[in-house]
């Protein structure tokens, strides 16, 4: 893990980005894949996912590679289409988050799988707007209302210290010093949350994987 975090680091990547980067490096997307937060495949996650047939979407760009989607309105896309849908640092950017959810699973084919993260402890960020931040509760409720089962959620960066480290080296310039600071922060969290059981509260972020029901 060490290893790609550094690599990552001196990429200029956040802790959470690195973190839910190598979460990805053994996860393979066969068939048809939507991914509703780029617009093409220079996202850094593009490089430790194992994916080929990609269609991106993006609601200001439009060229023959992408589709021109509102994701706060209904899809102009037919129903059971894909096999996975990507929705990487996507949903706090979208106010009407239910819709996003609901036309996520209508275009999903049946077994098919919708794979997300969010952040939790980040700076404010507009793309063009930041809404909201979501805890492990609130994703598991919103994402059953929508209709899938067997949700997944995942912390990304757990402890009171690795949060505090991710958002103080934003401001450290020296690459190799913030790598030294994610490590022995996330070396002190694990013996932290042995003896504190609440560290395990706090965490930067969060990744998600739900299934579309074979019936509905």
């Amino acid at each position: 893990m060490y290893k790609i975090l550094w690599k990552e680091c001196l990429r200029g990547k956040s802790l959470f980005r690195s973190l839910h980067n190598y979460s990805l490096k053994q996860i393979e997307l066969k068939g048809k894949v939507i991914d509703l937060g780029a617009k093409n495949g220079k996202s850094s996650y593009y490089r430790f996912l194992n994916v080929e047939n990609v269609t991106y979407v993006d609601f200001y760009e439009r060229n023959e590679n992408i589709i021109q989607i509102d994701l706060e309105s209904e899809f102009p896309l037919k129903n059971n289409l894909f096999d996975h849908v990507i929705l990487f640092n996507t949903l706090e950017h979208v106010f009407n988050y239910q819709n996003c959810l609901n036309e996520s699973i209508r275009i999903l084919n049946p077994g098919g799988k919708l794979h997300g993260v969010v952040p939790f402890l980040v700076q404010f960020h507009s793309d063009p707007y930041d809404y909201f931040r979501y805890t492990h509760q609130s994703l598991e409720i919103i994402l059953k209302r929508a209709g899938f089962e067997c949700v997944n959620i995942t912390q990304i960066g757990t402890g009171c210290i690795t949060c505090a480290s991710h958002l103080c080296s934003r401001i450290v310039k020296f690459k190799p010093f913030v790598f030294i600071i994610w490590f022995f922060a996330i070396q002190i969290d694990k013996l932290l949350t042995y003896l504190w059981k609440n560290n395990k509260n706090y965490y930067v972020g969060l990744s998600f994987k739900a299934v579309k029901p074979q019936k509905i």
